[in-house]
Parts: C-alpha cells; structure tokens; sequence
C-alpha cells in the first residue's frame, strides 16, 4: 500500500511540474503485480485507480518490471 501511495504521489508531482516523460521503477513485487494485472487488489483499488488516470496525463509513461532491493541502492 505505501509503495502505491508514493508512486500516486510521484505522479501526481511530476504532473505538477509539467513532466511529459516518467519512468517507474519499484522494488515491491506487490506493487509490480498489482498494477500489471487486470483486476487490482480491493485494498489498493482506489490508489491503483488513481495512479491509472494519471498515468493518461503523461507523454510517455513507463511502469518498469521490479527490481529486488539489493540492486536500489538510488532509493534506499
């Protein structure tokens, strides 16, 4: 749920700023799961949905495949 929260968050500063271009990357597989798949989780339906209609704001968005913590070291 956090890391859902901080992507919406994310999306919603980038658009703030007039961003075009934005690119994902996250280190929960949940996360990563949930906004690949076609149903969504009914906990993070809401945020999944807002993160869906921002997402159509964008140029060019891209939601990357997950990456274990160990190799994040630009977010941890």
């Amino acid at each position: 749920m956090a890391q859902s929260m901080a992507v919406r968050a994310a999306l919603f500063f980038a658009r703030a700023y007039n961003l075009t271009h934005v690119w994902i990357q996250s280190d929960s597989l949940v996360f990563v799961l949930a906004i690949n798949s076609k149903t969504w989780p009914m906990e993070l339906y809401e945020v999944l949905m807002d993160i869906a209609l921002l997402s159509s704001t964008f140029s060019v968005i891209c939601f990357s495949s997950f990456i274990p913590r160990h190799q994040n070291s630009l977010a941890n």
